[in-house]
């Protein structure tokens, strides 16, 4: 028999292997070759990385979005050393379209090398099961002991505000967060100060919000405000500029209201687009219950 005759028996093997994976529950995909070009994926897998068509593509290309959160390295180590790599609850932010919205998703996963007749590595299969629901009720109930836990030893409303803020600026991954409270006219909040991830610039201070757009009725109206994508929501769309410049081109502003009055919000800014889940706006509610 041929080396071609043994590479083709190798594929027809790795691709009746990867069709039992069809309809599993899990994520799958079949990667061949140094390049790791996708062979096979199964519609967990592709539901993962956004229903992006990767067949037939290299890892690298397909999700770049992988690529720059060092997935590709792994796969190149595994590749290259032929030892299995597995990873518990791994955090990969999605982001399916090129300026669009990122999404965080959680995975446990094995790179499993997958050797050809000839003993040395071909591929390396990828299996894995999306966590996320788990990973981020956890990071939640953590988050929200440590509220309990720190609001104890806080007297001041601007270290306890503040302290709500870390704790919910760092749990949901965003760029800002902060409590403002609302001028005496309706339309301006004062922020004393508030959480920043790093090189992201503080709006402590006084801030017109029709500036940024046209929600402040919403937020009397005690509705959140939830913006995705500044530049796509016209709400935002004449202020996307702005907002994108102050690391703000999502976010969500929570109302506060009392006696049908509003008094305060508490905010929540990312850099990019992003799909604010339920889970999301629940966390922030809970944070603004326990603080108020």
């Amino acid at each position: 028999m041929t080396q071609a005759d043994n590479d083709d028996q190798d594929y027809q093997s790795r691709r009746q292997f990867a069709a039992l994976f069809q309809e599993a529950p899990m994520c799958m995909a079949l990667l061949h070759g140094p390049a790791h070009v996708v062979e096979f994926v199964n519609p967990g897998y592709r539901r993962l990385v956004g229903g992006r068509d990767i067949v037939g593509r290299r890892i690298a290309e397909a999700l770049d979005d992988a690529a720059t959160q060092g997935y590709v390295h792994i796969l190149d180590q595994v590749y290259r050393d032929g030892v299995p790599y597995a990873a518990n609850g791994a955090r990969y932010a999605v982001q399916a379209l090129p300026g669009g919205p990122v999404v965080e998703r959680y995975v446990d996963f094995v790179f499993q090398p997958v050797r050809a007749r000839s003993g040395g590595v071909s591929g390396v299969l990828v299996l894995g099961s999306d966590v996320t629901e788990r990973v981020l009720g956890e990071l939640r109930r953590d988050a929200l002991a440590r509220l309990t836990d720190e609001l104890r030893e806080l007297r001041t409303p601007e270290d306890i505000g503040w302290c709500a803020a870390r704790i919910l600026g760092e749990t949901l991954g965003v760029s800002r967060a902060g409590f403002g409270l609302i001028g005496a006219a309706g339309d301006t909040v004062h922020i004393d100060r508030d959480w920043c991830a790093d090189g992201v610039e503080s709006l402590a201070g006084a801030i017109d919000l029709r500036q940024f757009g046209n929600f402040v009725d919403e937020l009397r109206a005690n509705r959140p405000v939830v913006v995705r994508d500044a530049c796509a929501d016209p709400r935002t769309l004449d202020a996307a500029e702005s907002l994108t410049a102050l690391s703000a081109s999502a976010f969500v502003d929570l109302p506060v209201v009392e006696d049908d009055q509003l008094v305060a919000l508490i905010f929540v800014n990312a850099i990019g687009p992003r799909d604010w889940s339920a889970q999301d706006l629940a966390l922030m509610r809970e944070v603004a219950e326990r603080t108020h």
